[in-house]
C-alpha cells in the first residue's frame, strides 16, 4: 500500500477518533449544563441513598418508623451504595450528575473494549456506543441497569480477549465482574452469562469443523471454553435463584399487544426519550443505517458461502428479539422487560456490524451517517431537558415550607395525554412522578409513597408494620398507583391514612384544578384539601406545584 493512502487512511481513523470525543464531551456538558438530570426514578433513587445513609440517624426522625434494610441479596444495591458514598462530598444533585458522567464513560469505555476484542483497529465505530448509551431506559432513570449494561461490555470484553485460554486467573477476574454486575442488575448479569455461552460455543464449532485431523483428542480444550466461564458466573447465579424465587413487588403489564411489540417502530423506540419530529427522524435514520448495514453485510456472507465465529452475535440478537416479542413485560418485581431485551438485541447487533469487514467507502459511509444520528440525539435531548429544568426546580423550592420528620404524600397529574406543560405531552418517560423525593430529601421528610420500598427488590424496603400495599387486593393496589398518576383527584386521603395508619401532615401536588373551584370540588381529594389542609406553597409557573400543610400540623418534637 502507498505510504500517502496509509497516511490518509490513518488520517480518517483517527478523524472519527476526534470527532467522538467531541460528540462525548457535548453529552457530558449537556448533564451539567442544567440544575437537575431529568429523569422519572431518579429522584427516588437520590431518596432512597439517603435514606440507606441515615436509616438510623436522629436528624431523620420517623425513619426507622417506616423503613429498614433489605437483608436479601438483592442485585440493586450498586447505585444507592454509590450515591449514599457521594453525599459525604457532593448535594444529592450533583451526586447524580456525577453518577450518570460516570455512566457515560463507562458505557462508552465498555463498548469500545468489548468492541476492539471483536476487531482491531474498530476506532471507525466508536460512535455506535454513544448511539446506545443515551436511551430510553437512561431517561426512565434506571441508574441499576445502565451500570449494568456497561459492566456488561466490560466483562464481555474481558472475556473474548482470553477466550483461547481461560486461566484461574482469569476465571477469578470473571468471577469478579460477575459479582459487579449482579449488584447492579440481575438482568445484565443473565446476559453476560448468555452471551459468553453463546459465544463459547461458535468459537468452539468452528474450531471443530476447521480441524483436517479426528477431533477426538480437542474437545477436552473446546469444553474447558465453554464450562470455566459459566462456572466462574456460578456463585452470582445462585445468589441470582435465591433473589428470583422470593421476589415480588409491582408487577402487572403495561398492556402493550404481540403486534405493537412486533413492529421495529416499537422495537427501536427504546433509544428515545420523546415522541417528537426531531426523535422520529432519528428513528427512521437509526433503522435505515442499521437495516442497510445487516443486509449489505449479510448479502455479501451469503455469496461467501461461509460463517465465522462473530455471527454468534447475529443469532443472539434475533434469540433476544424473539424473546422481545413474546416474553411477558413484567417479571420477579421488575418491569419493561421488553425494552431491556431490545436493547441487548441492538447492542449485539451493532456489535456484529462493527466487527465485520467493509470496504473503504462503505466503512466512510456508515460511520459519517453513524455520527449524524449522534448528533441529532443529542439536539433532541438539549431541547426538551431545557424545558423540563424549572418543572423539577419547582420541588427544590417547596422543600423549604416542609418541616423536618414530617409525613409526605407525592401525587402528579403525569399523564401526558391530560397535561398543560406542552413538553410534558412529548416526553415519553413521566419525569414528574417521583419528584416529591427532591422536596422530600432536604426536608428530611418521610415518603409514604415510595416505589422501591414495595416488595423486597432493593435495598430499602418497608417495615412490616408499615407495609399496607403487601396486604391490599392487586386489583385495589393498581386503582392506587395508577390514581398517583393519571387520576390522583380519586385518591381518597383518609382511607390513605387508615391503611397506611399513618397522618399524611403534607400533600405535594403538582398540575391539577384549584381545590376552591366548583367542578374539582367534587373529587375526594380536593373535598379533603379545602376541609383539613391550607395552601403553604404554591410555585411559580410553568411549575403549576402546590404544598399542602394539614391544618392542625405541628412539628415532630411538638407532638412529643
Amino acid at each position: 500500500m502507498p505510504r500517502r493512502e496509509k497516511a490518509y487512511q490513518s488520517l480518517f481513523s483517527n478523524s472519527h477518533r476526534i470527532v467522538f470525543c467531541i460528540l462525548f464531551a457535548l453529552q457530558i456538558g449537556i448533564i451539567w449544563a442544567l440544575p437537575h438530570f431529568a429523569t422519572q426514578d431518579g429522584p427516588m433513587h437520590l431518596y432512597n441513598a439517603a435514606l440507606l445513609r441515615n436509616i438510623q440517624s436522629p436528624e431523620w426522625p420517623g425513619i426507622a418508623q417506616i423503613y429498614q434494610l433489605n437483608q436479601r441479596p438483592v442485585p440493586n444495591w450498586a447505585i444507592e451504595a454509590l450515591l449514599a458514598g457521594m453525599f459525604s462530598f457532593f448535594r444529592p444533585a450533583v451526586a447524580e450528575k456525577v453518577l450518570v458522567t460516570g455512566y457515560f464513560a463507562l458505557f462508552c469505555a465498555g463498548f469500545v473494549y468489548a468492541l476492539s476484542s471483536l476487531r482491531k483497529n474498530a476506532g471507525d465505530f466508536w460512535v455506535l456506543g454513544l448511539m446506545l448509551a443515551n436511551n430510553f431506559l437512561l431517561g426512565m432513570g434506571f441508574y441499576n441497569f445502565c451500570y449494568g449494561l456497561a459492566l456488561f461490555l466490560l466483562a464481555f470484553g474481558y472475556w473474548m480477549r482470553r477466550r483461547d485460554q481461560i486461566l484461574w486467573p482469569h476465571a477469578i477476574a470473571l468471577a469478579g465482574f460477575g459479582v459487579t454486575v449482579y449488584f447492579s442488575h440481575i438482568f445484565c448479569f443473565l446476559m453476560v452469562a448468555f452471551f459468553i455461552g453463546v459465544m463459547a460455543i461458535c468459537y468452539s464449532l468452528d474450531e471443530l469443523t476447521s480441524q483436517t485431523r479426528s477431533p477426538q483428542r480437542e474437545w477436552l480444550p473446546l469444553l474447558k471454553r465453554i464450562v470455566v466461564p459459566e462456572l466462574a458466573l456460578m456463585p452470582c447465579l445462585f445468589m441470582a435463584l435465591i433473589f428470583l424465587r422470593g421476589a415480588h413487588g409491582e408487577n402487572f403489564p403495561r398492556g402493550s399487544s404481540f403486534w405493537e411489540r412486533l413492529s421495529l417502530y416499537r422495537g427501536l423506540f427504546v433509544l428515545v426519550n420523546t415522541r417528537s419530529r426531531l426523535d422520529t427522524l432519528f428513528l427512521v435514520l437509526f433503522a435505515l443505517f442499521l437495516a442497510g448495514s445487516i443486509c449489505s453485510l449479510g448479502i455479501c456472507r451469503i455469496k461467501l458461502r461461509k460463517t465465522i465465529p462473530t455471527d454468534g452475535l447475529l443469532a443472539i440478537s434475533a434469540v433476544c428479539t424473539a424473546m422481545y416479542v413474546v416474553m411477558p413485560d413484567s417479571l420477579f418485581g421488575g418491569s419493561f422487560v421488553s425494552e431491556r431485551l431490545a436493547l441487548f438485541a441492538l447492542c449485539a447487533a451493532l456489535l456484529w456490524v462493527a466487527c465485520q469487514e467493509w470496504n473503504s467507502f462503505h466503512r466512510k459511509v456508515a460511520t459519517w451517517a453513524a455520527v449524524l444520528v449522534v448528533s441529532l440525539s443529542l439536539i433532541s435531548e438539549v431541547q426538551w431537558r431545557a424545558r423540563l429544568s424549572p418543572l423539577f426546580d419547582a420541588f427544590d423550592l417547596a422543600s423549604s415550607v416542609i418541616q423536618p420528620g414530617s409525613t409526605v404524600l407525592s401525587v402528579c397529574y403525569c399523564d401526558p395525554l391530560d397535561s398543560a406543560v406542552p413538553v410534558l405531552s412529548i416526553v415519553r418517560p413521566w419525569v414528574l412522578v417521583h419528584a416529591g423525593g427532591l422536596s422530600a430529601l432536604p426536608s428530611r421528610s418521610v415518603l409514604l409513597y415510595n416505589y422501591e420500598a414495595i416488595g423486597n427488590t432493593f435495598p430499602i424496603e418497608y417495615q412490616p408494620q408499615a407495609n399496607f400495599y403487601e396486604a391490599m387486593p392487586l386489583a385495589s393496589f393498581k386503582t392506587l398507583v395508577s390514581n398517583m398518576s393519571r387520576s390522583p383527584q380519586l385518591i381518597d386521603l383518609n382511607d390513605f391514612e387508615h391503611r397506611a395508619s399513618k397522618r399524611i401532615d403534607y400533600v405535594l401536588l403538582w398540575g391539577g384544578g384549584d381545590p376552591d373551584d366548583v367542578e374539582a370540588s367534587k373529587f375526594p381529594l380536593y373535598q379533603q384539601l379545602r376541609s383539613d389542609y391550607q395552601l403553604a406553597f404554591i410555585s411559580p409557573a410553568p411549575g403549576q406545584l402546590q404544598v399542602f400543610r394539614r391544618s392542625d400540623h405541628r412539628t415532630p418534637d411538638a407532638r412529643n
